[in-house]
């Protein structure tokens, strides 16, 4: 377990409408128009926190928490068997859960795209998946883009596989809009 406090913060965002608009539209209208934005707009700004925090000020982003990693051999390349390993790196009690997924940026995705199975099977190693609502599947693994992450590259770690119902945040208090 690991467990951080972190003191209030502030996450806002700032739209820009003109008195036109305003005036012009229902308020129904602006208000449904307004919150969908806001409401993308703190969602991106959270889920860039929750990925990459630091801790000061801010939540640790689970990308800055990870305890265990799989060195790739090439800073440009990713191989099957390094994925293989990189998911049976974590235990197989989290490997058995239902909200085990595998995490990358959507650049990430294209490359694994591009990989097959290997010696002599040509099929791929990415796997269609549109039904259930994820990207696709590697290895019988659910797929999650999150562009937070960092693509393929020197030092970084561009893949994180975890049982995400072990990640947990807790929000305080609620959002409040101003005019």
């Amino acid at each position: 377990f690991g467990q951080e406090t972190v003191g209030c913060e502030r996450l806002a965002t700032l739209i820009q409408l003109s008195e036109e608009f305003l005036m012009s539209n229902g308020v129904d209208f602006v208000e449904n128009y307004v919150s969908g934005i806001m409401a993308d707009r703190m969602g991106r700004a959270l889920a860039a926190k929750l990925t990459n925090g630091n801790g000061t000020g801010e939540p640790t982003g689970f990308a800055n928490g990870m305890t265990a990693s799989v060195t790739a051999a090439s800073a440009s390349a990713i191989t099957r068997e390094e994925v293989i390993n990189l998911i049976h790196s974590v235990d197989i009690a989290y490997r058995n859960s239902p909200n085990f997924v595998m995490m990358m940026n959507d650049a990430t995705v294209a490359y694994l795209r591009t990989i097959t199975l290997g010696t002599g099977d040509a099929r791929p190693l990415f796997q269609e998946n549109a039904v259930d609502g994820f990207a696709g599947k590697i290895e019988g693994v659910n797929i999650v883009i999150n562009n937070n992450l960092p693509a393929i590259a020197t030092g970084v770690q561009p893949i994180v596989v975890a049982d995400f119902a072990q990640f947990l945040v807790r929000q305080g208090g609620g959002y409040n809009v101003r005019r």
